[in-house]
């Protein structure tokens, strides 16, 4: 905040009552990064993620721990923490440490659980665990290891599991520290254990990871999709080794994502019985599955409270009368209520993004259905409330990140859209995870035709329900969402008018090129290799192309948003097309956004949307007329 001329927003990490009259919460932690000094010295960043606790009645505020109790010492022969040609010597006293929030200890809510990340290298530095003490502030380390990678704790606040790697390895691996079965390759596992070990080739495979412990640190619980298509939720015991299937599995959708997280967000868990009593899937939709049936009962209940929403039970009292709970939709932000079972009433307490009035917001539905091929599309399509013209012009949305991300709910961008009179379709198309390895998988026939299939058959399901003007419909799409968008208008110029891309891989060959050759030692993006097995698994058939192969064939504007600050195969790309079009005459916007744009500042994001409301006023909406031969009709004097 203090660097900030604009206020960045602030969301919190933590949010929690450690015991009935204690409060406890921590904002997301903040990075300073330090120029260097006048002699070259680099000093390390300092990171910024105050631990606060409260008592009810706004009494006892105090400051539980800030990123200066999570600092190492280094030894003043330390290497610099950046790589250069010839590296500077000096001294490092000490080293603040990156810290993540666990939770409370079980059986004891007074003590919350803190990880202090450490880094590997040539002077490693240790990822510690510390319980703090939310009373008092006090802070006690409890456990911590060298290795790098990442750590989950048991119940009992003992750093159990490792998903290790190293910068110059392209293989992962899980482990149970200080067990017989520390390395998942034990015989009475079977066929299971080499699902453990994850290399880019079987990323997208059959895998199965660890998600955290039971309170019975016996119980192990696992992903894995070794034998079906979508990851199901189970359970391994350590003790007894036995593999005993949990009531967790869709045949539809993935009950946990491709990388783990510590703890486990999916796991639910009644830390008053101690025991797993559901698990929570987070991609587009969040859909809770309870194995208590008290909770299968109360979901149904409240769900009829809130029709046509998502809604979400987060926590609840140890008598299971009151009860916490989100309520999200494809208008709805997102709103808590606390809901008190005996008078059968829900109160509420809390919105986000209050300033965003439900009459104002365009209506968001969810869509599926199955093409004529048998393919299961689904996705949301957000209808303006006052369109421009009638039938209104439509932009459709191609997912983002890699692996592709589903569509989530409520999307703010397709509200900005909708409020510019378009119609915004946004959908799951082949290719998205979180959907199973079928569908996901199906995007190799084709990596750029297939979600082009997908787009147009879902724009004919969707204009055969509601009216759309075919002849003014955009693509838009941010990483390889965007070479989607761009190359969904240079395969079919007849569908597309224009289409909008942020940060767009535009040429995928360069984009997933090694930087630096690896006989030099250079260490493995591991992303970047995984990205690069799964496109290699499409065979040149199926192999992206290059935008700017045949600029030529883009015979409509683009609109190109890219990051200031990049210096990567992105960028290059970029401007490569930019040029390549101005060069051929071609209509096209290129703008540069700082880091403003990227903290989602209000300021940032509303001139970026400005011009893009011109772009489409000019390449979508057209209404310029031509004009013929003037003609005085009459002279007043």
């Amino acid at each position: 905040l203090t660097f900030s001329k604009e206020k960045k927003r602030l969301n919190l990490r933590l949010l929690r009552w450690s015991t009935p009259h204690r409060l406890v919460f921590s904002p997301e932690e903040q990075t300073i990064r330090f120029p260097p000094t006048l002699i070259g010295r680099q000093i390390p960043p300092k990171y910024i993620a105050p631990v606060i606790g409260i008592d009810e009645d706004g009494r006892n505020l105090k400051t539980l721990a800030d990123g200066g109790d999570f600092s190492v010492d280094l030894a003043p022969e330390s290497p610099p923490l950046v790589d250069t040609a010839t590296p500077p010597k000096f001294e490092i006293a000490t080293l603040t440490r990156r810290s993540e929030i666990v939770g409370f200890l079980g059986g004891e809510r007074t003590q919350l659980l803190v990880r202090a990340l450490g880094r590997g290298g040539r002077v490693p530095v240790p990822t510690s665990l510390f319980k703090v003490n939310v009373m008092t502030g006090k802070k006690t380390e409890i456990g911590q290891e060298f290795a790098s990678g990442k750590f989950g704790s048991d119940w009992q606040g003992q750093m159990r599991l490792g998903y290790f790697q190293t910068s110059h390895s392209a293989e992962r691996q899980f482990q149970v520290l200080g067990s017989p079965a520390s390395r998942f390759n034990e015989p009475w596992l079977g066929a299971l254990a080499h699902h453990f070990k994850v290399s880019p080739k079987d990323y997208f495979g059959e895998r199965a990871y660890p998600l955290g412990f039971d309170f019975d640190p016996a119980i192990l619980y696992i992903a894995s999709n070794v034998g079906r298509d979508t990851f199901g939720i189970y359970s391994l015991n350590l003790k007894t080794k036995q593999r005993l299937s949990v009531a967790f599995e869709d045949s539809t959708i993935d009950l946990a994502p491709l990388e783990p997280t510590y703890p486990a967000p999916q796991l639910i868990f009644d830390e008053s019985r101690g025991q797993l009593v559901g698990v929570r899937t987070l991609e587009s939709k969040p859909v809770s599955l309870w194995s208590d049936p008290f909770f299968v009962t109360l979901q149904r209940e409240l769900e009829q409270k809130f029709p046509e929403r998502t809604l979400e039970i987060l926590e609840w009292d140890d008598l299971r009368t009151v009860f916490l709970i989100r309520v999200t939709g494809g208008t709805e932000p997102g709103r808590y209520f606390v809901f008190k079972k005996a008078e059968n009433l829900a109160l509420e307490i809390l919105r986000r993004a209050p300033w965003l009035q439900a009459a104002e917001m365009h209506s968001t539905k969810f869509f599926e259905f199955d093409t004529n091929d048998g393919v299961h599309l689904s996705g949301y399509i957000t209808l303006p409330k006052s369109a421009r013209l009638n039938p209104p012009p439509a932009v459709i949305c191609f997912a983002e990140g890699f692996p592709l991300q589903p569509q989530v709910e409520f999307d703010r961008q397709a509200q900005v859209l909708a409020s510019m009179g378009l119609m915004v379709i946004r959908v799951n198309h082949r290719g998205v995870s979180g959907l199973g390895r079928k569908h996901r998988d199906a995007i190799l026939g084709g990596i750029d035709r297939v979600p082009l299939e997908d787009a147009i058959a879902t724009l004919n399901w969707i204009g055969a329900r509601w009216p759309i003007d075919r002849r003014r419909v955009a693509t838009l799409g941010s990483g390889f969402g965007g070479y989607l968008a761009v190359r969904a208008m240079q395969l079919r110029p007849d569908l597309f008018r224009c289409a909008v891309i942020f940060n767009a891989p535009l040429d995928p060959e360069a984009w997933l090129r090694p930087t630096v050759s690896a006989d030099l030692g250079a260490s493995v993006d591991f992303a970047q290799e995984v990205t690069r097995a799964f496109l290699e698994r499409a065979g040149t058939a199926g192999a992206p192309v290059s935008v700017l192969d045949h600029p030529e064939t883009i015979t409509h504007p683009v609109f190109q948003i890219v990051d200031a600050g990049r210096a990567d195969a992105i960028a290059t790309a970029n401007l490569q097309l930019r040029g390549r079009l101005r060069r051929l005459g071609k209509n096209s916007d290129y703008i540069e956004v700082n880091e403003d744009y990227g903290n989602e500042l209000p300021e940032a994001r509303t001139r970026v949307y400005e011009r893009l409301e011109e772009f489409f006023n000019l390449n979508l909406y057209d209404y310029g007329v031509k004009l013929g031969p003037l003609k005085v009709i009459e002279v007043f004097k």
